[in-house]
């Protein structure tokens, strides 16, 4: 059956899982509630304390220009010995997330402290593998999967277009790059792909 790899869903839940775990460590156990879901429009249904939660927000993707050029074909070893066999498949494409980390509470010196835990967080490891990301879906394809995370620095004007899309309430937040997620289509069944029969050099020995 064909799937989606990487989905940008359970990568997210998972850095929420990490953040969440980092801050009730740093805040002394008292547990800061982090949330995944759009801070311009919250979900009224969603669980959150008297006193607000820490939100984080997918705001923009964009597309990892470092990793476009990829081959369209995968070389998987075989059994006994034998050739690595060769399949068809487009490479994944490559996002970089863009995460908006708002500190959402009633008490304005509460909502700076989690920001600086936040950063505190991430400058202690800005490189997180699966190891540390528990509720990664039980996947081979995340196994490998490393996520960066660039504190940006935007300016005020950007940050006036940023808060006007999401409603123009402002609120403490913090701006991460995060790449990269790969996201790819798995078919139910690969195309070969063709032995390689001749080897052509172009370059002349002198």
């Amino acid at each position: 059956m064909a799937n989606v790899q990487d989905n940008v869903a359970p990568l997210l839940e998972a850095v929420r899982g990490y953040l969440a775990g980092q801050l009730q460590i740093l805040l002394d156990e008292q547990m800061d509630q982090v949330v995944l879901d759009n801070i311009g429009r919250p979900q009224e249904g969603l669980a959150i304390d008297q006193g607000g939660a820490t939100y984080i927000t997918l705001v923009r993707t964009e597309v990892d220009a470092s990793r476009k050029s990829q081959r369209n074909y995968r070389t998987f070893p075989s059994p006994g010995g034998a050739a690595p066999s060769i399949i068809k498949r487009q490479p994944p494409v490559s996002l970089n997330l863009y995460l908006l980390i708002t500190a959402n509470h009633d008490d304005y010196n509460i909502a700076l402290n989690v920001l600086s835990e936040v950063v505190a967080t991430f400058q202690h490891r800005n490189v997180l593998v699966a190891a540390d990301l528990p509720l990664l879906p039980e996947d081979g394809f995340f196994a490998t999967r490393q996520l960066k995370f660039s504190l940006l620095s935007p300016s005020f004007e950007e940050w006036n277009h940023l808060w006007s899309m999401l409603g123009g309430k402002h609120l403490p937040a913090l701006l991460y790059l995060v790449q990269s997620a790969d996201i790819e289509y798995i078919p139910s069944a690969d195309l070969p792909g063709s032995p390689i029969r001749e080897i052509h050099l172009n370059e002349t020995l002198r």
